[in-house]
Order: C-alpha cells, then structure tokens, then sequence
C-alpha cells in the first residue's frame, strides 16, 4: 500500500484496472462476510460526493443520440461532427458519442472514483470496532514507512535514477502531499492514542514525513501542512465536547500562520522556493484561474468531463495569455476544476455538499480521537487549491483512507447515507462490477501514454491509421489532428493536411504547429497570400525564430513576406526582414524596408542607424546626413561612427579624424569611435596615432576577449613598425596578467619564429600543450585548440 500511495500518480490505466479489480475483491469479500452473518452493509454519507462524481462522469461518458447531445451541448455536437468526416468510416464510427470531451481519460478518472468510493466503505466499516480501526493505523504507519524510505532513496540517488528504479515519475507537489497526508495522519493518530510505545511509532514516522515535505521545496506543499499542522493543533488543545465550529475556523488561522512563517522565512527563503515564478511570472498557477473561469462558463451545464480539461482548455487561450511552451492539464484549483468537469451545475452541487457534509462533521464529532483524520483531509483540500493531487490515484486513495476513518467515527452519531440488506449488497456488487467492466476497455484502449508510445514506435506506413484511431478515440485532441496533417503532408497530399490542420485550429487557435501545417499545405495549394497569414499566426506564438528562414525561401516578394508578421508591425520585426534583403544584395528593396521600421511607432535609434548605414552602404551621403541629422546622440557610441563616416565621405578620413577627437571626451560610450580611428589610423599607416588610441580603448574592454584583442593589436602595430622588441614587451606585458591566455601565446610563437628563436618558440609552444591538456576541451573526442595546432604548424611547417 505504501509504494501504491507514492507512485500511483502516474500508473497505467491497465494498473487501474487491476487495483480495481482488487478493490471489488476485498469488497466482495467483505459482502460475502456480511452475508453469512446476516447484517446490512452501510454506506456512510462521506461517500456521497465520490459517489455523484461517478454519477456524473458516466452521464458525460453516456452514448446519447444527436438531438439530444445537440440540445445538452451544441459545441458538443458540432465538435464530434467536424471530426467523423476526416476519418475512414471504420475509424469513424469508433467515435464514442458522448458528452466528454475526452472519453478515455473520463474512463480512466471514473475508475479512480469506484476505487475511492469501494475504499471508503471497506474502511468505514471496519473503522466502526476498535480492533480493526487499529489494524487500518497500522496499515497507514507502514504506508508512511514505505513512503518515508522511497523519498529518501530518491534523494540520495536522485530524482532520475530513482524514476529508472521504480519506472514512473512523480514530482514534487505530489511526493509533497503524499508524504504530507501521511504525515497528517500519523500525526493525528499519535496524539490521540493513550502514551505507550506505538503512538511514539505513528509520532516518529509522522514527524520523518512531514520533514519530507519540506525537503521537496513544494510551496503549495508546505503551505498546506503548515495549515494542517494548526488544524491538528486545534484539534489536540480543543477540550473534549468543544463544537466543531471552533475547529473549522483552524483553516483560516492556518492561512494566517503561513502568511506570517513565510516573513520569518525572511527573502532568501523565499527566493529559493520561488526562484523559478519570480523570473517566468506567467507559469504561476494563479494565472490558470480566469481562463479556467471562462472555460468553466462556457460549458455551465455539461461541463467537460472528468480529466478533459487538458483537451478543452486550449480552445479558451488567447496567444501570448500564457507560457506557450507549457501544456495544462488541470485546472490547479479544487473548486474550478469541478466547475470545469461538471459545469456550474453539477460542479456546483458537488461542493454544495462537500460543504454540508464539512459541516455535519463538525456538529457531530466531539472527541479527540474522532478528529484524528481530518487535518490530513484539510491537508488535501488546502493543497488542491493549488494543485491536482485529488485528481491523481495517490490523492484521491489517502483522501478515501480518511474519509473512511471519519465515516466509522461518524456512523455512531449519523445514520448511513444507505443500509443494504445482504441481498442488495450483492446486487451493488455486482452494478460496481459492471460499472468498471464497462469503462474499463475504452480507459486501457485509449490511454493516451500508451497511444503515443505506439504511434512513435509504428512504421511509416501504419503511422496514420494509428493517429486515426487515436483521433477517435480523443476526438477533442488537437494534437493528433496536426500530427495528422503532418502524416498527410508527408504523403504530399495537401487538401488532407489542410483538413486536419483546420480541424486543430478550432480545437486549439492558438496551436502555433497547426498553423504552420496549415500554412505549408496553403502553399502546396497555391495559395500564398493565406500561407502567409498562417505563417503569421506562428509568427504571434513563437517569433520568428521558428520559421523565418521557411517563410524567407516561400517567396522573394518583401511584400508577400510581410504578410507573415503580426499586427500591429514592430519595428524589430521589419528589421528582420529588411537583412534578408542585404543578404541577398537587393540593396535599394533593403533600404526602402528599413525606412519603414524606422518610421514605425516602436522604432529606436538602432534602426534610424541601420538606414544611415545602408544610404552609406549605396554610396548616397546626402541621405545619409540627413537621417543623421534626427538622431538623438549622434556623436557617442554606434551613432558616433556613422557620423564619422559621413565625415570621411564628404571631407576625406584625415579631416574626418580630425573632427572626431574632439567627439571622444564627451561621449557616454566613445569605444565604438574609437575602435574606428583606430581602424582608420591603421589603415593610414599612421602607427603612432593608432597606438595612442589603443591606450584610450584598453581601458574601456569589457571583457577577456575584447582585452586580449586590444592587446594583439598593440603588439601587431609595433610589429608592422618593425619594433619587434616592442611587440614582445607588450606581449610580456599582457601575458603577466593573462599567462594562460592561447590567443596571447600564440602570438608570442609567431614573434619568436620570426625572430628566429626557435628555442623559445618550443618552450612557449610546450606551456600552450600543457594549457590545453587541463582545457575545457581536453576530454572530448578530437579535442584540442585551433592555436595549438597553428603553433606547431609555425614550427613544424611540414609535418602532416
């Protein structure tokens, strides 16, 4: 049970199965005991919200006649109508005709729900006697052991070997509110125990889980033990017969006690649990709260089944709304998932009797010991406002193990929600049997890791019938329609891979690879004009990065391409294309482009540049001058030297370096400017001068490589001069402060072969061997460094 309650958060829908069947064993055996005894079953009233989850999960799983789904849903009925027609009539018609956006994970997430709610039962009833209330503690302090010892494990040998060992990943969250519900419980039941030798079992393995939790870094994780804790503490100081209302209101003193733990945390605490949504905001999980709301309304009297939320969400972003690398899968809140599931109306009947059944708990319930379970239930909840764990086999079986532990405390002061005789209890088995013999094959047939573990690994040529399937089994997925039209396009039949990209689009608008599968077939069709709109669309999600060069090779009209970017333009994104046109040596095309981004409103200063240095490119000064003329600094940085380049074309470069030095003391960044003289100087021969400017640039290197480059200038100047022990004193000189840098050393080799100190070329050669050895490349297969192989080459001229 232990290893169950820890890895079940991601097994395959064939374990549902199984645990299923388990369930109904163990049930069965347990009516079977009631039977020959001759005593009813009760089912307590705690079941109820598993029990119209279930109801309400196979009403949405219900094959219902098209009138009637069109009149429950039309968008229901529109969505499966649109799809049946692009598949092979034998693929068709496995498409099930039901209200569930997602027919295979609903399956799976009603076999969750039997399970919780045959849990419930078995343990409320034996939870009734003492004895065997004992024996369900101890199967839960084994649990906490089991699960104890696995996190352990997985933290010493780490997160992927652990995954290797037991072959199904878990993150943090939910280790956290796995190991934080045991915790919880553990906790409950050694404080309420009389002091002997197994409460301080349940105490230590309480406090081992609870100390795990903190080491996940889960902040929902944390935050909801820290509440849990105050709800256990008020449940332990609260004197015997205390009303349960002074208990509820522990949730709310929780949340106060979090706020006030995170300031003693103080800011570094803080930074390292929030590292990653302080720097990418938009992955908070608050932010899938509005959009939730607006998909929760938009279906308010179906809703989207259980566990289709990740298939309908899509449809309600707008782009850009959230990170796009990212995929969805729940809502990350208890109350907007429900709404989202079962829509307003019997999501809102869900948690109106959550609501009463909180309630009734907390008139009836007085002494201590009746209590134990619920912090761990308060635990779950809290945790789920900003989570799934309910929604995940772990969660929703500890939230079972403690509802059946409060249901077989509540049964001495509330009567069952129903009492079978013997006879109905057999009766109900067997419905429970069905129930799950019915959802089960289509949970196992079209589970989605499994369907995409087969697609991935079928040949070519069954690729696409397998997509079909899986389209018809998830007709909602605009995954496997793009992947579809992909397969279509592959077989260069572009009116298919049209088809299924429009069907993506309106399951997902926003679905950037739909658009650009889209695209591609609109060209294959001839129809540039709304290739490029599509190719737009992808533009507005991913940038350009994605598709600039495929946008680029459709067409060489720039005002074709241009259809490609968002609107409104920004001028970075003209400016993208703009030197495609350089590039491509259609200089005026080019101009024309950047004149554009450079009158739009985003446009800066590196854009009005990139004007004037194309009108200087096309030899046209005047223009040049005058763009110049309306930049805000045009004599400091990189505006500095397009002005000292309209200087040397309209006065010469002598006039022209003689205007700039007096630019030089009052620009905020003169590098540029001086790199230019410097180029300029140089190319004048006029040595003297240029290694005056290399002193005022030296300075001004921002880093290691800009330093080094100053450096092999200086000694490459007085080279040219002649002044070869001037070369090798700045060589020396450098070297004295980088003696490890290849660069400087390989100039040195150059300097001592030149000379004709062969000796001291090997020796500088052997100290460039021994730096390159201890390298960062030394280990990789050819590794080595380019100078030290142009170093040998400098000595050995004719070895190979």
């Amino acid at each position: 049970m232990g290893l169950a309650c820890l890895l079940l958060a991601g097994v395959p829908a064939s374990v549902h199965v199984a645990l299923f069947c388990g369930a109904v064993a163990v049930l069965l055996l347990f009516v079977v005991e009631r039977v020959r005894r001759r005593r009813a079953v009760r089912v307590s009233l705690l079941g109820l919200p598993l029990l119209i989850g279930a109801v309400l999960t196979t009403a949405s799983l219900a094959p219902l006649p098209h009138a009637l789904r069109s009149l429950l849903s039309p968008e229901s009925s529109d969505r499966l109508d649109r799809v049946a027609p692009l598949l092979q009539p034998e693929h068709a018609q496995a498409i099930l005709p039901a209200l569930a956006f997602d027919p295979p994970e609903a399956a799976l997430a009603l076999l969750r729900l039997l399970i919780a709610l045959v849990v419930v039962v078995v343990v409320a009833q034996q939870s009734r006697d003492r004895r065997d209330r004992i024996w369900v503690y101890r199967a839960i302090l084994v649990c906490a052991f089991v699960v104890g010892a696995a996190v352990l494990f997985s933290t010493a040998v780490g997160i992927p070997r652990f995954f290797e060992v037991v072959g199904v990943p878990v993150n943090p969250n939910h280790r956290a509110r796995v190991c934080g519900a045991l915790a919880l419980l553990c906790l409950g039941r050694a404080l309420t125990l009389r002091p002997r030798v197994e409460a301080t079992w349940f105490g230590v393995a309480g406090v081992v889980c609870a100390l795990l939790v903190f080491a996940t870094l889960s902040k929902g994780g944390i935050a909801a033990l820290v509440v849990g804790l105050v709800t256990l503490a008020a449940v332990v100081r609260a004197p015997a017969g205390a009303s349960g209302s002074v208990r509820m209101l522990t949730p709310l003193a929780g949340a106060i006690v979090v706020c006030a733990g995170l300031f003693a945390v103080g800011e570094r605490g803080l930074d390292l649990l929030t590292h990653e949504t302080l720097d990418h905001p938009e992955r908070l999980k608050t932010f899938l709260w509005e959009p939730a709301s607006r998909l929760a309304f938009a279906e308010p009297v179906v809703g989207v089944g259980n566990n289709g939320f990740g298939v309908a969400f899509p449809a309600v972003l707008q782009v850009g709304e959230l990170d796009a690398n990212l995929t969805y899968s729940h809502a990350e809140n208890i109350v907007l998932q429900s709404l989202c599931d079962h829509g307003i109306v019997g999501g809102g009947l869900l948690l109106l009797v959550v609501i009463g059944l909180a309630l009734m708990v907390a008139r009836s319930l007085h002494r201590q010991g009746e209590w134990a379970a619920v912090p761990a239930l308060v635990f779950l909840l809290v945790g789920d406002v900003f989570d799934f764990v309910l929604e995940t086999p772990a969660g929703i079986g500890l939230a079972a193990i403690a509802l059946g532990l409060l249901a077989g405390r509540l049964a001495a002061h509330r009567p069952a929600l129903v009492s079978l005789p013997p006879a109905a209890a057999v009766v109900a088995v067997v419905v429970v049997v069905a129930w799950g013999a019915v959802v089960g094959p289509r949970a196992v047939r079209g589970w989605r890791y499994a369907v995409d573990a087969d697609v991935a690994a079928a040949a070519p040529s069954v690729r696409a019938d397998l997509l079909e399937q899986a389209l018809a089994a998830h007709p909602s997925d605009a995954t496997y329609a793009t992947q579809l039209a992909i397969e279509a396009r592959r077989r260069r039949d572009p009116q298919a891979a049209l088809r299924f990209a429009n069907r993506a689009m309106v399951l997902w608008p926003a679905f950037h690879a739909a658009h650009l599968e889209a695209a591609r077939a609109l060209f294959a069709l001839q129809h540039a004009r709304q290739g490029m709109l599509e190719y737009r669309e992808v533009w507005r999600v991913t940038g350009p990065r994605a598709i600039f060069e495929e946008v680029v090779a459709r067409t060489a009209d720039p005002a074709l391409r241009r259809l490609a970017l968002p609107q409104p333009e920004r001028a970075v994104d003209v400016a993208t294309l703009c030197d495609v046109l350089v590039r491509e040596g259609r200089l005026e095309l080019a101009r024309a482009c950047a004149a554009d981004a450079a009158g739009l409103p985003d446009a800066t200063d590196v854009h009005q540049r990139r004007t004037i240095e194309l009108a200087l490119t096309a030899g046209d000064i005047d223009d040049a001058k005058t763009r110049l003329q309306q930049l805000t600094t045009p004599h400091d940085g990189e505006a500095a030297v397009l002005a000292a380049r309209v200087s040397s074309a309209l006065e010469g470069a002598p006039a022209a370096l003689s205007t700039t030095a007096t630019w030089i003391a009052s620009a905020r960044d003169p590098r540029p400017l001086l790199e230019w003289r410097l180029a300029e100087q140089r190319s004048a021969r006029l040595f003297d001068d240029a290694e005056v400017t290399l002193l005022l640039l030296r300075p001004l290197s921002r880093n290691t490589a800009q330093a080094t480059g100053y450096d092999l200038a200086l000694v490459d100047l007085r080279r040219q001069r002649g002044d070869t022990v001037g070369a090798l004193s700045a060589l020396r000189s450098a070297l004295g402060a980088r003696p490890t840098d290849l660069s400087l050393l390989l100039a040195k080799v150059r300097l001592e072969v030149s000379s004709g100190d062969v000796a001291s070329a090997s020796l500088t050669l052997r100290q460039m061997r021994g730096i390159a050895a201890s390298g960062p490349l030394s280990n990789q297969k050819g590794g080595g460094d380019k100078r030290v192989d142009a170093a040998e080459k400098l000595l050995h001229p004719t070895s190979p």
